[in-house]
């Protein structure tokens, strides 16, 4: 019904506004409600529980809870891939495509998170030559965006030079797109100088 779709959108604004406060344990109760929500009355849509389901994966991640943060993100990528590959025609473009790939890298992020830095690197490594061939090639912002997730499993595996290698070149194309001061320009500094940081240690060794 349309009261239970405008109650869904509002548990999930809800959570994600905690999310941005800080409050993770109640953003989680926003999202779980959304996806009980979701559940009940749209199991015949499927696109939309596993939207609530990233929330609430990501949600599950801050505050933790690892398991519950795989089995979403697992839900949720499971969902998006067979909608995608309903479709005869996939490209860059396609709504479809974006939504699996955005719950793609939501799963590569929660992959390093949880130390599964083996499977992080593989599944960033995908994302990337993903999105290069739909979106075409390096220079894509999205394309981008997901070589700094890449660069940041492959730190997190241990390799700091290729992580600077991608991290660099992508920071070089979203500094031309986003403000000096914007939440991605200062993350991926933020990387950069735990790659300078990482590398001196080892070079002291």
């Amino acid at each position: 019904s349309s009261d239970a779709e405008l109650y869904c959108d509002a548990a999930s604004r809800f959570g994600l506004s905690l999310m941005r406060s800080g409050d993770r344990g109640s953003a989680v109760a926003g999202f779980e409600k959304s996806d009980e929500i979701s559940e009940a009355h749209f199991g015949h849509a499927p696109s939309r529980r596993a939207r609530t389901q990233i929330n609430l994966a990501e949600a599950f991640c801050e505050i933790g809870n690892f398991p519950n943060a795989l089995r979403m993100s697992d839900q949720a990528v499971e969902v998006r891939t067979r909608l995608t590959n309903t479709k005869e025609s996939i490209d860059g473009r396609s709504p479809e495509w974006r939504r699996l790939t955005i719950a793609q890298q939501t799963r590569t992020v929660i992959a390093y998170r949880t130390g599964k830095t083996v499977d992080a690197v593989q599944r960033a490594s995908l994302l990337v030559e993903d999105r290069r061939l739909r979106l075409g090639g390096l220079g894509n912002f999205n394309t981008a965006s997901a070589r700094v997730i890449f660069g940041e499993a492959l730190l997190e595996a241990g390799h700091p030079n290729e992580a600077r290698h991608h991290i660099l070149e992508a920071h070089t194309i979203r500094a031309e797109r986003l403000p000096p001061t914007s939440y991605g320009v200062q993350y991926d500094l933020l990387i950069l100088s735990k790659i300078a940081f990482s590398l001196g240690d080892r070079s002291e060794e």
